[in-house]
């Protein structure tokens, strides 16, 4: 069983029946630079075929319908790209501890993932007093870094924990934000590898998140770091007065694992 995945004005048929779905997620962003996202149509052939697997599959956000160009053609997406890449080898970007003073910075892109309703539920901002009292609260085994470039905090990352009980020490559940304005440059994957690291010498053996399932570029970057997504709160809360599903992350730390 097959299925079309639609690239700009070509048809490239990716063999999905038998093959895990984050897999093939992984698979079509390597084949395409991404333009536009769309949920997945109803795919009455495999319905006849096998019903189970296909209400399976048609829960699971990752099964996406991806409209792009291929690499090897031009293009806006392409040109886009390749701009990215090179703006992404000119950072001198510094990954360093959140210090007091990179609260009015943390606050900042913090609020503007607010707006943007693509990231969290919250939708009260919040003030740079706020963020400098949370930065004191962490404490060393819960990181919050910062990405710094030319002087300026253009990103952060942070894990608070999973559960209270003790059992759940080991289990971090982390954030993530990147600048609107430094955002598709490598930045946030960098980030949160060093966010990983950093949890790895702390004795962590697990990190999740939740994400919004239409935030596919957060999707893409925790794949890309290693996460996987393994289910959904369905209705998990309102945006907008919307309901909002999320796809649960996990990435397991190896070596703290024995």
């Amino acid at each position: 069983m097959r299925d079309q995945w639609t690239a700009g004005d070509r048809k490239v048929e990716v063999p999905f029946y038998r093959r895990p779905i984050g897999r093939i997620f992984t698979d079509i962003l390597q084949w395409f630079d991404v333009e536009q996202v769309v949920e997945p149509q109803p795919i009455d052939e495999l319905k006849q075929i096998d019903p189970v697997v296909y209400e399976r599959l048609m829960t699971q956000p990752a099964f996406l319908i991806i409209q792009g160009r291929k690499k090897a053609d031009s293009g806006k997406g392409t040109e886009r790209n390749k701009q990215n890449r090179k703006e992404e080898g000119k950072l001198n970007l510094q990954i360093r501890p959140a210090l007091l003073r990179d609260a009015g910075a943390i606050a900042r892109i913090y609020n503007a993932g607010i707006r943007s309703g693509n990231a969290t539920f919250e939708t009260r901002t919040v003030t740079v007093e706020e963020r400098r009292r949370w930065i004191e609260q962490q404490g060393e085994h819960h990181p919050v870094l910062v990405a710094e470039t030319d002087g300026q905090v253009v990103g952060w990352a942070s894990v608070h924990p999973y559960r209270e009980r003790d059992c759940y020490r080991g289990v971090g559940e982390f954030s993530i934000y990147v600048d609107e304005n430094h955002q598709g440059k490598g930045i946030g994957k960098q980030l949160l590898q060093a966010l990983v690291e950093a949890c790895a010498r702390r004795g962590y053996w697990k990190l999740v998140s939740r994400i919004f399932h239409f935030n596919h570029a957060s999707r893409a970057l925790c794949q890309a770091c290693g996460f996987r997504e393994v289910g959904v709160y369905e209705k998990h809360g309102k945006r907008n007065g919307q309901w909002v599903d999320c796809v649960i992350v996990e990435r397991l730390i190896g070596e703290n694992l024995g």
